[in-house]
């Protein structure tokens, strides 16, 4: 079995440094539909004459209270469908206008102030990576209910993935203000305290919260093994990697827990850390399988079986992961490289300059198109100047990050020539194995050699020709 190191080392040349098995991002919220439940039934005499009812007759109410109209509901409900079917099959510009249209339709059947559908008009831009435009959704549901639970942890949301952590994490102990048992708001602040290893505690009491709640709330058992998983990574105490173990067993008791594929690819963290691969593989694979919209189980499973040479399983979890999130910058990585397994070797560089063009300052494909040239192309001196080329740009990408150290070894290390007789004698070769830019420029120089040597050639047979002609008698 390889150490961590090798294992990373390995994958320089094929996947992204950093994010090499990755765990996803926080707990609830991020799809929750708000408190419009039950089916429409009709109408409703009196005061509620045109009210959605649900299956036992009671009439429906929004989060504010207002009664919902049967058109607003049967919009709402279309929506709902629409969206969860989506989020499995994946998202498109013509999908996301359709969805957004239902819930745009349940807002005005309500006179423009259903909190919940303004809320999820926000989810569906943020799945469509529209973020100025699900922030004013957000903004205008909280505006309808300024206690509005999932709207505040939607928010809170785009603030982490904007990188602001701070704020983010102040919005969710405002909706924890505003709404004691908002449980998504519990399970995504646990993340963030968690980050900091002196709030380990603070963040199992704020899950324990969750589940006080509900106590088959999946979200929060999920990062509970989450916090647990860190905190043992961390400081490699496998007392809290057998807690996270337990956690991932116990939520797989409770209902719905079995086919809850976010506590698999947890699972497969788990194990992997555990340097048990196959049931790591076989969890991962297990996470795909229930939901194959779980782009971390995708980016997982691809950058293990990448390893073990299953380049077609690979592409295949990296193709999904590009679905999912087609800014991927990992993602593209990952699927450039089983290309290049599958000796696609065009279609991989087409990936690697997608990734450099998704963020040119990551050194990875840069690296990665240095190999495939240096390797892969046609071994002409055109393509191993353009991998030179490519590794210079990796150093200055790199520059002193520990993450790519080794890399920078390999690719800058240079041997000191000596003479043929010492090399002979096994001097240089034993001790110093050139670096990669050493080695282009060797070959570029012994290439440029034996064109010398076989164009001096030629004048030479050809002299010899012209001298053989002019040695013949006349004719």
């Amino acid at each position: 079995m390889r150490t961590q190191s090798n294992r990373k080392l390995t994958l320089l040349g094929f996947v992204a440094f950093a994010g090499m098995i990755t765990a996803g991002c926080g707990g609830g919220g991020g799809g929750s539909t708000g408190s419009t439940t039950g089916s429409t039934g009709g109408t409703s005499g009196g005061e509620h004459g045109n009210a959605a009812t649900s299956e036992t007759g009671e009439v429906i109410t929004d989060a504010s209270g207002h009664t919902v109209s049967v058109q607003a509901h049967r919009a709402w409900t279309e929506g709902t469908e629409k969206f969860n079917e989506y989020e499995h099959s994946g998202w498109t510009d013509r999908r996301c206008t359709e969805v957004e249209g239902l819930f745009d339709d349940a807002n005005d059947e309500q006179g423009g102030h259903m909190a919940e559908a303004l809320y999820m008009q926000g989810m569906v831009n943020r799945r469509c990576n529209e973020t100025a435009d699900a922030r004013r959704f957000f903004d205008r549901a909280l505006s309808e209910n300024a206690t509005y639970c999932q709207a505040r942890v939607g928010i809170a949301l785009l603030q982490l993935e904007a990188g602001d952590r701070a704020t983010a994490r102040q919005t969710l102990q405002k909706a924890l203000d505003d709404d004691a048992n908002c449980m998504s708001a519990y399970v995504n602040i646990a993340m963030l305290q968690a980050e900091t290893p002196a709030q380990v505690e603070t963040a199992l009491i704020s899950l324990s919260s969750a589940l006080a709640l509900d106590s088959d709330y999946l979200p929060a058992f999920n990062e509970m093994a989450m916090v647990y998983f860190r905190s043992g990574t961390r400081t490699n105490d496998s007392g809290m990697l057998d807690l996270a173990h337990i956690v991932c067993q116990q939520a797989t008791m409770v209902a719905g827990g079995a086919d809850y594929a976010p506590i698999y690819n947890t699972w497969g963290l788990i194990r992997l850390q555990r340097q048990d691969i196959n049931e790591a593989l076989q969890f991962f694979q297990r996470a795909r399988t229930l939901d194959d919209s779980i782009y971390e189980a995708q980016i997982n499973f691809g950058n293990i079986t990448f390893q073990f040479r299953g380049y077609q399983d690979a592409y295949d979890a990296y193709h999904r992961a590009t679905e999912l999130q087609p800014n991927s910058y990992d993602a593209a990585v990952g699927l450039g490289a089983a290309l290049r397994g599958l000796q696609r070797y065009d279609e991989a560089k087409a990936q690697y300059e997608h990734a450099i063009q998704l963020d040119a300052n990551r050194p990875e494909a840069y690296f990665n198109l240095a190999q495939l040239y240096q390797s892969y192309m046609s071994g002409s001196e055109e393509d191993l100047t353009r991998s030179r080329g490519y590794y210079t740009s990796f150093l200055q990408k790199a520059g002193s990050n520990a993450t790519y150290a080794s890399a920078v070894e390999d690719t800058n290390r240079t041997c000191s020539r000596q003479p043929a007789n010492r090399r002979r004698r096994g001097g240089m070769g034993s001790s110093c194995r050139p670096g990669y830019v050493q080695l282009i420029d060797d070959t570029i120089t012994m290439m440029r050699a034996q064109v010398e040597m076989d164009r001096m050639n030629q004048q030479q047979a050809d002299q010899e020709a012209r001298d053989a002609a002019a040695q013949q008698p006349p004719p």
